[in-house]
């Protein structure tokens, strides 16, 4: 405050009031500008042991304990096992509440501990207490956010820096805490805590738990935007850091390529310059990779720059787990290859269209600018998505995600909604070849369902006529027979002209299900819908996909033996599908139904929604074997699966980990009249 005005002599008046007038003057510069700097005023913040807070100028001074237990990381951790998420239900804002431990001066046994903040880390924390999310009261906290930075690993040893978190107030076995660190698997032990970090490799990585974030390297020159080049070399690779046997491949793809496949090495680690061995050029590695289209990626620390230049990244490291893969689709942006296909991989990018790379690039820079360009936008991206695990119901669409507003997904011609209407009905398309008597007990069985308004069987034997008509059971139903010129699974998915309604059920002939069944499947969202579950998964030991049929916790596919979908997809299939997977299923006579998931999925960027517990609906009939028994059925799906991704380019399955059943399913000592649908599990 002001000092008030004293009663002296007129000598002493005016210097006095002159003083007072210049304090109060510099008293207010210094509260207005304390109090317009809100992202500073964590620095300024300490917490007394009973949760007041206060503001003060210095920092808490604390002991680092050697005595005190450290939990080790928890590698079974999940979101559901590992986060108390009963500490988020302050306010009706669905947003989550983040506290940031204030700054302290530690010091061991063996003097003080160099903690100095990076500007990477200061800008992370800038971005969280100026965020919607931020709050300074620790008892209304969702998720704590330690102020020790970690991403200089050389700074503080992973020793030190456990017992450091376990020393926090509110720790708790790291309970709703993230840490923020540069390489997560490098012995730091946090409990039950967040690890936002890069380096990932899938078998470390807790899905849904922790957070795969772009290499965030202390004093590293801050991102700028993309910039529009003429870009002269197709693909270029630092082959820094790879083993002899890969430089030699390299080496060999740049002496039969040229210029489409530009090899170099760092050669001044300095200036970041690299050098290409066969003609002595000299680039730094930032004009390398904005002359470049696409850039070879093996390890994280390439990933931003790549991305930063507007290179397309083609990512050679099955294992790496790419940056926010939980919401960000990243075959729209990138490229990925095996160790064993490089050899292909300039014929592969230069049969590319100009339209598809452009497309790439496109990508490259919207997912770059929203959400990687610096650690401000990191840390945003990382609390939204904290945020949407929390409030589930409050999260955003995949579109939103990965689309800018005014972008189209891919869309069916005439603006046709990709989900299907319910008012006008389904069709079955039922594919048969000769099992008459198990055909016509599955077309009663469908002809059940209130919702089936045609029915059209795809006779796909040439040798044998399809019954004569008086044979057929009366259905009540419209029934249609087409004839195939050819014996081919793919007829399934062919776009008949009698298919007038939107929904279509494709189901097998010897698939049983009751009319209960059939209405609730029908009555699902705009993706592919279906029943018998199936899973992809990466097989380390062949270095392939493998295709799995046992219970799991995931579903990326189901059967079209029994599926719902938009009768669109016909057309997609037709005319959409690469005619290198058409060209397989017909000469395989296998994986159809793999082919039509990969297309869906491709096209919606959703997984599959499994309905039912039920996972097998053969007639129990059927005295032939079932050829799903057989072990190479399933290697030759596993290599159907492994080829089909080669071919997309990438893997556009993606798992859900539920599945849809009525509400009231299962209930105990509730009469069928008060079922929507009583009739399920029945056969």
């Amino acid at each position: 405050m002001c000092p008030r005005r004293v009663n002296v002599r007129s000598s002493v008046l005016f210097p006095l009031l002159f003083s007072s007038l210049l304090g109060c003057i510099v008293l207010s510069v210094i509260l207005f500008a304390l109090s317009d700097v809100k992202s500073i005023s964590f620095l300024l913040q300490r917490v007394s042991p009973s949760g007041a807070s206060q503001l003060a100028f210095g920092r808490e001074v604390v002991k680092v304990s050697a005595e005190d237990s450290v939990a080790a990381t928890d590698p079974t951790c999940s979101f559901i096992s590992c986060f108390d998420v009963y500490r988020c239900g302050f306010g009706l804002d669905y947003r989550i509440k983040v506290y940031i431990y204030p700054l302290s001066d530690y010091f061991a046994e063996n003097g003080t501990l160099d903690l100095k903040i990076s500007r990477e880390f200061y800008e992370i924390l800038d971005a969280i207490s100026g965020s919607e999310y931020h709050t300074s009261d620790p008892s209304e906290a969702c998720l704590f956010v330690p102020s020790i930075d970690l991403l200089n690993g050389k700074r503080v040893p992973p020793q030190v820096a456990s017992r450091l978190l376990a020393q926090l107030p509110y720790w708790n076995n790291g309970t709703n805490h993230l840490v923020w660190t540069l390489f997560p698997s490098r012995g730091l032990q946090v409990g039950k805590a967040m690890l936002a970090g890069s380096g990932w490799r899938h078998s470390s990585f807790r899905r849904f738990h922790d957070l795969s974030v772009p290499l965030l390297i202390p004093d590293s020159h801050s991102a700028g935007t993309v910039t529009a080049t003429a870009r002269e070399f197709l693909v270029s690779a630092i082959s820094t850091g790879v083993t002899s046997q890969m430089r030699s491949v390299l080496s060999d793809i740049a002496r039969r390529h040229g210029d489409d496949f530009v090899l170099v090495e760092v050669c001044d680690l300095s200036s970041l310059s690299v050098c290409e061995a066969s003609s002595q050029r000299r680039f730094s590695s930032a004009d390398l990779l904005r002359r470049s289209v696409f850039c070879l990626i093996w390890h994280d620390g390439f990933l931003f720059e790549a991305l930063k230049a507007g290179c397309i990244p083609v990512v050679m490291a099955e294992e790496m787990v790419l940056p926010f893969s939980e919401v960000l689709e990243w075959n729209l942006a990138s490229l990925s290859i095996r160790e064993h296909e490089l050899g292909h991989l300039v014929a592969r990018v230069r049969a590319m269209s100009a339209h598809r790379i452009a497309h790439f690039q496109e990508h490259v820079s919207y997912l770059f600018g929203q959400y990687l360009s610096s650690a401000r936008t990191v840390a945003l991206t990382a609390l939204r998505i904290l945020n949407e695990r929390v409030f589930p119901f409050a999260a955003r669409a995949h579109r939103e995600w990965n689309f800018p507003r005014g972008w189209l997904q891919p869309a069916p011609p005439m603006f046709i909604p990709l989900s299907a209407g319910v008012l006008n009905g389904y069709t079955a398309v039922v594919l048969t070849f000769d099992r008459v008597d198990s055909l016509f007990n599955v077309l009663v069985n469908i002809a059940a369902s209130p919702s089936l308004v045609k029915i059209l069987v795809v006779w796909n034997n040439q040798l044998k006529p399809p019954p004569a008509a008086h044979q057929w059971p009366k259905l009540g139903k419209p029934l249609k027979v087409m004839q195939t010129p050819r014996n081919l699974l793919s007829n399934r998915f062919y776009p008949y002209d009698e298919i007038e309604s939107e929904a279509v059920l494709s189901i097998d002939d010897d698939i049983l299900m009751t009319a209960d069944e059939l209405e609730f499947g029908f009555h699902m969202p705009d993706r592919l819908v279906g029943f018998p579950p199936r899973m992809h998964c990466w097989d380390n030991a062949s270095d392939q996909w493998r295709y799995d049929s046992e219970w799991r916790n995931d579903v990326s596919m189901v059967l079209t033996g029994a599926a719902f979908y938009h009768k669109y997809y016909h057309f997609l299939f037709q005319h959409g599908l690469p005619v290198d997977i058409r060209r397989w299923v017909d000469e395989h006579m296998n994986c159809e139904d793999i082919a039509f998931n990969f297309l869906v999925a491709n096209s919606t960027r959703k997984a599959v929604v499994k309905v039912l517990p039920k996972k097998k609906f053969r007639c129990p009939q059927c005295l032939a074997p079932e050829l799903s028994a057989d072990y190479s059925h399933y290697l030759e799906r596993s290599r159907c699966i492994d080829h089909f991704s080669r071919l997309y380019g990438s893997m556009p399955l993606s798992a859900a980990q539920f599945r849809v059943d009525p509400l009231l399913f299962k209930t105990d000592r509730l009469p069928d009249d008060m079922l929507a649908f009583p009739n399920i599990g029945t056969i």
